[in-house]
């Protein structure tokens, strides 16, 4: 705290009251109504199935969906995991499925904050940064650190790997420089656990900077390095290997579905052209502060201040890197993005920093604390509230009328019984509520509405969840029945007799 308590000659009591209000202007987005959607489809749904699993079954390295090994989701486990620990601390709910993204959020900002503490730079930066972040459209939003999803968690150790890098080259002491290398390999792992291959996506660009602008030839420094990335590797091959000992034929699902088949090919239909990441960042995701971000480039490349040049440099050269990366690759998720955007807030916060201190150059001691409120009222008031209206939002998509019928069943603690859920397509966002149903007594089975099952045959009695028109016509054209309740398209009834 100390720069910003001499910078603008206030009281540190003063500054732990800013330092509280900034965190609680930083909560809001990323907790505000965190458990009020229910389970988004496919990715969030299935990783919180897998967490619910491994909270029955006990902890694991090997995923299970459905009771059966996961060869379809490969990501190693560190996010489920995290899941499951906050199941068995506040209950198999949405909570639970996405404390994890927000916490990373959370952390996120706080790492870019401590990072430009004292040495790196101005504490002012990092709070501009934070504030940048969390007021980002791409980055508080579903996939992101809104949902449990890999990649807020992903996008927390990535910078933290990063900003450790830049450290390294700027440690007093070996001791210290040690220390800076053990946690930028740790953070390295974390990554590959969390996501796999994209967790090593900001290497290339690492690599480029240390190669063309650290001129540092120290032998015992890049042993260490060399060192490191031996024990990491030999970390991440035992994992593969465990796990492919637990699972059989782990590794050539990851091979499949990571490695080669993402990059290479089009995937789940996720395509796009090279430019989808860049028009999403300037035009939907990150509008409203891309320009000042494109001058924070510029004005750190060009600084007169070495450390704010080089961390400008990494940053930027990182940036452009991992961005043309996932613009070549042929499978397109719009997620792929996330960890661009502290990258972004970064830069962005350095370009804010430098207009407040043109600013604080003109003003006496007792208005400094004036201009600084009303700096970052002027400039976040309208893209926090936006933020806030986005976080308040209460509807959701017809497609989630079945899902919200079934948890309304769990808060209400209602029993249906036994009863026969069809499904159509996947859904995987009904299955983990009919999981929380029968865990509380009840007997949901889920049954794929196919052409195959078409002509099955219910049994007098049978209950069943329909949630589409044409399924439960085609029920009810064939038997009479008993609606017992209806919501939208979602009809439970039950069986009396055959028409």
């Amino acid at each position: 705290m100390t720069d910003l308590h001499k910078k603008l000659n206030i009281s540190k009591f003063k500054i732990l009251f800013l330092f509280i209000l900034l965190g609680v202007i930083i909560y809001f987005p990323l907790f505000l109504h965190l458990d009020r959607f229910v389970v988004r489809c496919f990715d969030e749904s299935r990783l919180a199935i897998n967490a619910l699993e491994m909270h029955l079954s006990g902890y694991s390295l090997a995923t299970t969906f459905n009771g059966v090994d996961d060869l379809w989701n490969t990501k190693p486990p560190l996010l489920i995991l995290m899941q499951c620990f906050f199941m068995k601390l506040v209950g198999i709910n949405e909570l639970a499925v996405r404390l994890p993204s927000a916490l990373a959020g959370l952390l996120t900002c706080i790492v870019i904050i401590l990072f430009f503490r004292g040495k790196n730079g101005n504490l002012l930066t990092g709070i501009f940064s934070s504030l940048v972040l969390i007021t980002s459209e791409g980055y508080i939003a579903m996939h992101a650190a809104r949902t449990g999803d890999y990649d807020a968690l992903l996008t927390l150790f990535m910078i933290s790997y990063l900003l450790m890098f830049y450290q390294i080259f700027r440690a007093e002491s070996s001791g210290k420089r040690n220390a800076y290398i053990f946690f930028f390999y740790l953070f390295v792992f974390l990554s590959i656990m969390t996501k796999s291959v994209q967790g090593i996506m900001f290497l290339p660009g690492i690599l480029l900077y240390y190669v063309v602008f650290e001129k540092k030839t120290d032998k015992k420094l890049f042993l260490n390095l060399v060192i490191g990335f031996i024990i990491l590797i030999i970390a991440i091959g035992g994992y593969y290997i465990t796990r492919n000992y637990i699972t059989k034929g782990y590794i050539q699902a990851v091979l499949e579905n990571e490695v080669g088949g993402r990059y290479l090919s089009t995937i789940e239909g996720h395509k796009g052209n090279f430019f989808k990441y860049i028009n999403l960042i300037i035009f939907e995701e990150f509008s409203y502060w891309i320009t000042f971000s494109l001058f924070g480039i510029f004005i750190s490349i060009f600084s007169k201040d070495e450390k704010i040049k080089k961390i400008g440099l990494l940053i930027s050269i990182t940036l452009l890197t991992y961005l043309v990366a996932i613009s070549i690759s042929k499978t397109k998720c719009e997620q792929y993005d996330v960890p661009l955007f502290p990258l972004f807030a970064i830069m962005a916060g350095i370009c804010l920093n430098f207009i407040f201190e043109s600013v604080l150059e003109n003003v006496n001691a007792v208005n400094k604390i004036i201009c600084l409120i009303l700096f970052v009222f002027l400039l976040f008031y309208y893209p926090y509230s936006r933020i806030i209206k986005k976080v308040y939002q209460n509807e959701d998509s017809n497609f989630y009328d079945i899902t919200y019928f079934l948890k309304s069943k769990i808060q209400k603690n209602e029993n249906i019984g036994n009863c026969i859920f069809i499904s159509d397509n996947y859904n995987g966002n009904n299955l983990f509520y009919i999981k929380i149903l029968n865990l509380k007594g009840n007997n949901i089975k889920d049954m794929p509405y196919t052409k195959e099952n078409e002509k099955q045959s219910f049994k007098i009695n049978d209950k069943i969840i329909s949630y589409k028109n044409y399924i439960s016509d085609n029920i009810q054209s064939k038997y009479k029945v008993t609606v017992l309740e209806k919501y939208k398209e979602v009809i439970l009834f039950r069986i009396d007799d055959i028409k």
